[in-house]
């Protein structure tokens, strides 16, 4: 495509980065907090403290949390992990790493959560692990959580939360529901660290487990003894200093998210031509602003006329080739994971999105829909 010059570029995504955290980093340079410590011990204990959940681990990113979770169950190769097939490929990823299958089902027909009867269904005897992921902060009703625990009290449940944070379902955090919950703080999220991620549970075992496993599994530091595989999977105090002034500034950027959300909501919501998805919940925190475009490309290519930068979903996990080896239904149709898949846009979001741009962004979507 030919390149478009533009006086201003509105982006898909927007997070400013406060020069006043650069305090805290100094901070911690100087009292030689560099590498993981007593500044991410720190981190820890406050989204423990925020989150209302025992154990907390930091980790480099979400996918690695994904990872770790699922070595902390002792998942085997053939062994089955129930996955919804709207889900970044990060969780599809860990479980072909470790060799495991993976038993895909499709997701609810207005938004990017689970069909929790399409787990009922899929669960058999090989089943050893369900992941939940809440897609934007959208949630299935997790009191069906409770009950497949119940029923099926050997199969895990983790809960990919690393689009989230601070979303709740009954005045719970989503990701303190199941046995594990994962969270990413990279860019493209409510908190940022640049990357990061972080691991929750209430299970000492599994716990004891991840704090081992990501230093190489060796008993202490001045102990440099190895007795089980681990990896180099530590955080850093540096980011965790930045985690720390982000953490204290959290309530604008929800509000800020939230407003945004609100204004597409109410500009866009009576088109012909494009549907917002909406938030299935007042408690979830729209990170990203989505809508479904019966023709993508032409609409997509229509706003970057206008220095409108977009971004599309991603495949869905049935249609990506490598992972074909470990489906176990690969050959089942996923009627609403395609409508999300083909026709899936994400409009400029973040939480520091200038208002003004994005009613210019509201204005050209709306001129685009009357043609």
């Amino acid at each position: 495509m030919k390149q478009i010059n533009f006086k201003k570029k509105i982006n898909w995504w927007k997070i400013n980065f406060d020069l006043k955290s650069v305090n805290y980093i100094k901070n911690s340079i100087k009292q030689k907090n560099v590498s993981q410590g007593l500044v991410t011990k720190k981190l820890e204990n406050k989204f423990s403290k925020v989150l209302k959940i025992k154990y907390v681990t930091m980790t480099n990113n979400g996918s690695v949390a994904l990872l770790m979770s699922l070595l902390s169950l002792n998942l085997k190769k053939d062994e089955e992990v129930i996955l919804q097939n709207r889900t970044w490929i990060s969780s599809a990823n860990a479980i072909y790493f470790i060799g495991a299958k993976i038993k895909i089902v499709d997701v609810h027909f207005n938004m990017q959560a689970c069909d929790i009867r399409e787990i009922f269904k899929a669960i058999t005897k090989k089943t050893k692990v369900i992941i939940v992921t809440h897609m934007n902060g959208n949630f299935i009703n997790l009191d069906y959580l409770n009950k497949i625990k119940k029923k099926f009290p050997k199969i895990k449940i983790i809960e990919d939360a690393s689009q989230a944070l601070f979303s709740k379902y009954k005045n719970k955090y989503l990701g303190t529901f199941g046995d594990i919950g994962c969270f990413s703080l990279s860019v493209a999220k409510l908190l940022s660290t640049g990357q990061g991620g972080f691991i929750v549970t209430n299970n000492k075992k599994i716990d004891n487990f991840l704090k081992k496993f990501r230093s190489h599994s060796q008993i202490s530091n001045t102990e440099q003894k190895f007795n089980s595989f681990g990896f180099n999977f530590r955080f850093n105090d540096i980011l965790s200093s930045f985690g720390l002034f982000h953490l204290q500034h959290i309530k604008k950027k929800k509000q800020n998210l939230i407003k945004i959300y609100q204004l597409y909501e109410k500009e866009l919501s009576n088109l012909k031509k494009i549907k917002i998805v909406h938030r299935c919940h007042s408690s979830v925190i729209p990170v990203y602003i989505e809508c479904l475009v019966d023709n993508r490309k032409k609409f997509c290519t229509y706003l970057l006329k206008h220095g409108i930068e977009t971004r599309k979903f991603y495949n869905s996990l049935n249609s990506v080739s490598y992972l074909k080896k470990i489906l176990v239904n690969k050959n089942h149709t996923f009627k609403n994971s395609k409508i999300f898949e083909k026709k899936g846009v994400y409009l400029p979001s973040g939480p520091d999105q200038n208002i003004k741009d994005i009613q210019f962004v509201i204005k050209i979507i709306r001129s685009y829909d009357s043609k």
